[in-house]
């Protein structure tokens, strides 16, 4: 049962779907993607230069995680997060990001379990990382995930594997 719905709006769990499909529309072997880091680019400019550019830059020499592609699926960062992302570190930009378009607050159960970083670890992939948010849409977090230790991912990805779409 997903504890966590009544925290949830409808406009985010939209986004969560589009979020998962536009993953799931990438290539299986997909390489520009890597859940340990929201954007992995060339310097301070070509993560600005995507950032600015709404995620339509075709190929810029990057990789992102989940979060990192939301503006590429076309959920855009607002004007305070590109203000964060050129003025403070891009990480709170992010984070800021993902709590408004996805209610995954950084450390919070629902943004580690779509989105954190201990899954590079453990199952890197577009589709693991598709099939973890449709099962959060219909599950939530596991009940005994918490912030767990990066190199206790693994124990989970048994959970999700209805969900990978090939």
């Amino acid at each position: 049962m997903r504890k966590i719905k009544d925290l949830t709006s409808l406009d985010t769990d939209e986004n969560l779907v589009r979020l998962a499909t536009y993953l799931e529309s990438l290539p299986a072997d997909y390489e520009d993607f890597d859940m340990r880091d929201f954007l992995e680019a060339n310097g301070l400019d070509a993560l600005l230069h995507y950032v600015e550019q709404n995620g339509s830059v075709q190929s810029c020499g990057t990789a992102a995680c989940a979060v990192g592609h939301g503006p590429a699926a076309h959920m855009f960062m607002n004007a305070e997060e590109r203000k964060l992302m050129r003025e403070d570190d891009p990480s709170t930009a992010w984070f800021a990001y993902s709590d408004r378009v996805f209610d995954a607050p950084d450390s919070s159960p629902q943004f580690d379990w779509m989105f954190g970083g201990g899954w590079g670890n453990a199952d890197n992939s577009v589709r693991g990382a598709a099939a973890r948010i449709r099962y959060y849409l219909d599950h939530g977090a596991p009940d005994n995930f918490e912030r767990v230790s990066m190199y206790s991912y693994q124990n989970y990805v048994n959970d999700y594997q209805e969900y990978i779409k090939s």
